[in-house]
């Protein structure tokens, strides 16, 4: 029989002694963290709801023509023609840079 399968009546109140310090460790640790949690919460309620209000969102209205945005380019539309995607990148390749200059 191994020697660690025997505790003494010493051996086994110290164990006991032991697994309730650390039960009581345990405890301790979560009170803690539910505190800590609750005055966070708390916190973030106070910073929310006092004297912070939300302002509403902005809508920018765009009207798209084949390959450009009318209202950042002053309303100018260039009458661009497309039918793909690789349209646009030639057109704007070939005339983004000067377009973005001048909006």
């Amino acid at each position: 029989m191994p020697s660690h399968a025997y505790l003494s009546p010493k051996d086994k109140q110290s164990a006991k002694v032991t697994q309730l310090g650390q039960l009581e460790n345990l405890k301790t640790r979560n009170q803690n963290l539910s505190l800590i949690s609750a005055v966070t919460t708390a916190a973030l309620v106070v910073a929310f709801s006092s004297g912070v209000s939300a302002t509403p969102p902005t809508v920018i209205t765009l009207t798209q023509t084949p390959c450009q945005f009318l209202e950042p380019e002053h309303g100018t539309d260039h009458e661009f023609k497309s039918t793909r995607k690789a349209d646009c990148e030639a057109i704007n390749a070939k005339s983004g840079a000067d377009r973005l200059t001048k909006s």
